[in-house]
């Protein structure tokens, strides 16, 4: 092969999710710890789709909502035919390590994000969710 410098603009190598309710896996699992004054312990979850697609989700700890979208996101792992095993689910290893691997079904929705439009999830869903046309 001869070296041809490129030119252009660089065509995107991920493939985004479409607006609407999809099946992913949890690709990977990355821990963002918080610090004392103002961040909170944080999961960054990477989720790939069937037809390649990739996006992420994040799962904050300590706020008002971490429960609620925690019982979603295990519900939505349950739903995939995975027993929730009796444990406690917070920022700690075992949670971590459960989640990876895992199959999910989330819904994405267009957003904002530093000005730009993007794709966002919008949060885990359940089986019944995911078949419904409108969620």
């Amino acid at each position: 092969m001869q070296y041809t410098r490129p030119t252009g603009v660089r065509k995107s190598i991920s493939k985004e999710f479409e607006v609407g309710n999809h099946q992913a896996m949890i690709k990977k699992v990355t821990r963002l710890p918080g610090d004392k004054k103002k961040k909170k312990d944080t999961f960054m979850i990477h989720l790939e789709g069937v037809h390649g697609e990739s996006i992420l989700s994040f799962l904050t700890f300590d706020t008002p909502f971490t429960n609620e979208n925690l019982q979603y996101l295990l519900a939505s792992i349950e739903d995939n035919g995975v027993a929730i095993p009796d444990m406690s689910f917070r920022y700690n290893r075992e949670t971590y390590e459960f989640l990876y691997g895992k199959n999910v079904f989330i819904n994405v929705a267009e957003g904002k994000y530093k000005g730009k439009k993007q794709n966002q999830v919008t949060g885990f869903i359940t089986l019944k969710e995911y078949q419904q046309e409108n969620f």
